[in-house]
């Protein structure tokens, strides 16, 4: 389920949606808790590509309980890709990631 518009949250510049109340009040008392890996950018296009790319909220991989997205559209769905080698995507996607800081 996608964010609702009555369930923004404003942090850091950035708006985020909550499917729920109670999803939007976790992340309000604790956002560094919730917020996704890269800025919410692909994993793995980050880690495939060293690109930074869109994504889809419903498409995501939770690691170490950290927050990863990923692009999906009907023709292309990376995290299926990143399903398959996500070793070495994650390590990829660290060292670009870390370039960028």
């Amino acid at each position: 389920k996608r964010g609702l518009i009555g369930n923004a949250y404003e942090h850091q510049g950035v708006t985020y949606r909550f499917a729920t109340k109670d999803n939007l009040a976790k992340f309000k008392a604790n956002p560094g808790k919730y917020l996704p890996a890269y800025n919410g950018w692909c994993a793995w296009a980050l880690g495939a590509l060293d690109q930074e790319v869109d994504t889809d909220p419903t498409s995501f991989v939770i690691r170490s309980g950290k927050l990863y997205l990923f692009y999906k559209d009907p023709e292309l769905d990376t995290r299926a890709m990143w399903n398959k080698d996500t070793e070495n995507l994650f390590r990829k996607a660290e060292a670009n990631w870390k370039k960028r800081q």
